[in-house]
């Protein structure tokens, strides 16, 4: 959200580090598209991937790789694999906004080759259709610079701390991310994480109930040709718009981003 980077950003900058992990940060993201085998699909299909950890300036990447190879986003991101170790908490955001408007499945089909941690939940959380297996999506709470923290006086630490809280929460109720995750997220130690269960990620939903009801009433529920063919269609528009400089996410209060023609 663009509108939270600004509100927040300006406050938060020399703050807020990102959902940070006990796993060593490596470079920006890094986006491929990569056989569906590599995470134990059953198919020679390709995949949409995400590596590293969430840097500022991410979101931009990623649209700039979506029309460098526009041909291929529109034939074959169906779903993003996930190989994430958190990273900034705003980026993360913005990134799942995308995400959700493009109507991509986030997928982490395999312990060993998949893993989503800390701030990348909330890209997880934001795309329309979610599969994961259990431990494969790891939360806990923002974490903060500890040396602006020590510098900082007492109400100033507890104002930076509440921005940030409740804009993660405004984030993940707009989701309809059931309360008892987001408060987890919220109130997990920075210093440890909780690996979602099976039962968690069922409790999450495998499609953000708007989606749902939208393939149902638009394909009867079904994930056939019907449902692929409008996915390619509507990825082929956002390529469109992304090429002609028009292309924004959607914020939060206007109506959900589904175009039925």
């Amino acid at each position: 959200m663009r509108w939270m980077r600004n509100a927040l950003g300006k406050a938060a900058a020399g703050w807020l580090l990102c959902c940070a992990t006990i796993v060593p940060a490596t470079a920006e993201l890094r986006f491929a598209f990569e056989p569906s085998s590599r995470f134990g699909g059953a198919d020679d299909s390709s995949v949409l991937t995400m590596r590293g950890e969430i840097e500022l300036g991410d979101r931009e990447r990623l649209l700039a790789f979506v029309l460098e190879n526009r041909q291929t986003f529109i034939d074959h991101a169906d779903r993003v694999a996930f190989v994430i170790d958190g990273g900034d908490v705003l980026e993360a955001m913005e990134i799942g906004r995308f995400l959700g408007d493009a109507l991509l499945e986030a997928w982490l089909p395999d312990v060993g080759s998949t893993r989503c941690v800390s701030a990348c939940f909330l890209m997880f959380a934001a795309a329309a259709a979610r599969s994961a297996q259990p431990d494969t999506v790891g939360i806990h709470r923002p974490y903060f610079s500890p040396r602006a923290v020590a510098q900082a006086e007492p109400g100033e630490v507890r104002e930076r701390y509440g921005e940030t809280f409740d804009a993660v929460r405004a984030y993940l109720d707009e989701l309809f991310v059931p309360k008892t995750l987001s408060e987890r997220m919220l109130s997990a130690e920075s210093s440890d994480i909780y690996w979602l269960s099976e039962q968690d990620i069922a409790q999450l939903g495998r499609r953000q109930s708007w989606f749902a009801d939208f393939v149902e009433a638009r394909c009867g529920g079904e994930d056939g040709e019907c449902l692929s063919g409008y996915l390619r269609a509507h990825r082929a528009a956002i390529v469109r718009k992304l090429a002609d400089g028009v292309f924004r996410h959607l914020d939060a209060g206007q109506s959900p981003p589904v175009e039925v023609r």
